[in-house]
């Protein structure tokens, strides 16, 4: 009984570190895509300039 538990408790922690990268994966993918949304804008207000 004690290591089933222990061995449920394991995958839970497994599990919940799993979707903790994931979400921090895709925060920085979100970011990394507004950098380039930003740059492309200005590129484009820089061009209206000259």
């Amino acid at each position: 009984m004690r290591v089933k538990t222990v061995i449920l408790a394991c995958m839970f922690v497994v599990v919940l570190r799993r979707r903790a990268r994931e979400k921090k994966r895709a925060r920085v993918l979100e970011w990394l895509l507004n950098v380039e949304e930003q740059s492309e804008l200005e590129l484009q207000f820089n061009s209206m300039n000259n």
